[in-house]
C-alpha cells in the first residue's frame, strides 16, 4: 500500500495544480461544479468529468485501462461517474480508482450529499472525503474543516449518502476539495464497481423556513419548455432555474402550477419555487 499512497500523493498534487490552471470558476457559492457528471472532457484516449481530475492520469502514462469512466447508469440525467480499480503495470498491482475536484466556496456548508451504487470486491471500500481550506491547500494550517464517508457494503440500487463537516475554527473557507477513492485492498483485481451521481453540498437549516424543500412532480418530463408542477397551490410564485453546475440561469413565474421555459437550451435543470415561506424543488429536462 505504501507504493499506492506515494502515487496517490503525486496524482493529487498534479490534479489540484491542473484544476487551478485550467478550470473556470463561475459559481462563487457552496456549489460543486458538474456534480451531476453530465459534462466530460477528453483526456487523450480517455475522458474525465469536466472540472475534475482522476487516476486516469496514471493510466495514460502506464498504458492501462481507465479507472474512471462515463456511465449511462445514472441516478438522474444522462451520466454518472463509474469508478473501478484497475491493474497498473507501473507497480504490477491493482490500484484504487480516484476522482478529485477542487471548487471555490464562500460559505460554511453543513456537509455533502450524493447518490451511489456499490458492488465491492473482497475487502474493498468506497471513500468520499472533503476538505475545506482558507488559503492554500498545501498547508494543514489552512484547513478549516473536513469530512469522511466510508462504505463497504453492497447497494444495487441508487442510495443516498451523506456526511457532515467537522469544523476546526470559525473561518469561512474559500476552497472545497472533494476526493473519491474506491478499492483499498491490494489484489482486488478490478472486482469493485462504484457509481456516484448528484454530489451537492448541504446547508445548515434556515430558521425562516418552515421545513426542508418539498419535492414536486414535474410533467411532462422531458418536455419542450412548458411544464406543470404537481402539488403546487393555485396562484402565482417565483421560480429559480439552475443548471447542473449550480448556476442560476433563469427566473420564471409559476402561474397556476404552469411554468413556461421556452427559449432555454436543451438540457437538465434544477428548479426551486418558494411560496408563502414553503420551498419546493424539482428537476426537469428540456428536450431538443
Amino acid at each position: 500500500m505504501k507504493r499506492f499512497f506515494t502515487q496517490f500523493k503525486s496524482l493529487r498534487l498534479a490534479a489540484l495544480t491542473g484544476i487551478a490552471a485550467t478550470a473556470t470558476f463561475s459559481q462563487a457559492q457552496a456549489q460543486i461544479v458538474n456534480g451531476g457528471f453530465e459534462q466530460w472532457t477528453s483526456l487523450l484516449t480517455m475522458q474525465d468529468p469536466t472540472g475534475w481530475n482522476s487516476s486516469n492520469l496514471l493510466a495514460l502514462f502506464s498504458g492501462d485501462s481507465a479507472s474512471v469512466t462515463k456511465s449511462r447508469d445514472a441516478h438522474w440525467g444522462q451520466y454518472a461517474a463509474k469508478l473501478t480499480p484497475r491493474y497498473s503495470s507501473l507497480g504490477d498491482d491493482t490500484l484504487p480508482a480516484i476522482l478529485i475536484g477542487q471548487f471555490p466556496i464562500t460559505s460554511r456548508p453543513a456537509g455533502l450529499r450524493f447518490m451511489y451504487k456499490f458492488k465491492p470486491g473482497t475487502g474493498d471500500s468506497a471513500i468520499v472525503s472533503a476538505e475545506l481550506y482558507k488559503g492554500s491547500t498545501d498547508s494543514s494550517e489552512n484547513l478549516v474543516g473536513e469530512l469522511t464517508w466510508i462504505y463497504g457494503g453492497t447497494n444495487n440500487t441508487y442510495t443516498p449518502g451523506q456526511a457532515n463537516f467537522e469544523y476546526y475554527d470559525s473561518r469561512t473557507p474559500d476552497t472545497l476539495v472533494v476526493t473519491i477513492i474506491v478499492g483499498q485492498e491490494e489484489g482486488s483485481r478490478e472486482s469493485s464497481t462504484f457509481l456516484i451521481d448528484d454530489i451537492t453540498t448541504t446547508s445548515f437549516p434556515a430558521s425562516v423556513r418552515k421545513a426542508d424543500p418539498v419535492t414536486i412532480n414535474v410533467y411532462p418530463n422531458p418536455g419542450n419548455g412548458v411544464f406543470m408542477l404537481e402539488g403546487m397551490a393555485p396562484g402565482k410564485a417565483l421560480a429559480k432555474v439552475y443548471d447542473l453546475n449550480g448556476r442560476l440561469v433563469r427566473n420564471a413565474e409559476v402561474n397556476n402550477s404552469r411554468i413556461d421555459l421556452n427559449g432555454m437550451q436543451a438540457g437538465c435543470y434544477l428548479l426551486q419555487v418558494e411560496t408563502e415561506g414553503e420551498l419546493f424543488s424539482g428537476r426537469l429536462i428540456i428536450s431538443e
